[in-house]
């Protein structure tokens, strides 16, 4: 029998993504995400992309939580 695997799987996000999946506009998004430590985001063919403790961290700045 194979010991279970915990797989974390990271969704990453564009600015667009997160925009449209928390109901703000992408200048609101892309300013929260220019707050963020430098390692919470990256680049990709020009595009920002946030990792899942970027896309946390905003989660939790527009919730209030």
């Amino acid at each position: 029998m194979m010991p279970s695997l915990k797989v974390r799987i990271l969704a990453n996000k564009t600015i667009k993504e997160i925009a449209d999946e928390l109901g703000i506009s992408k200048d609101k998004a892309r300013y929260r995400a220019g707050k963020l430590p430098r390692n919470f985001t990256y680049q990709k063919n020009g595009i920002t992309c946030l990792r899942n403790n970027g896309y946390k961290k905003i989660l939790e700045e527009v919730s209030g939580t």
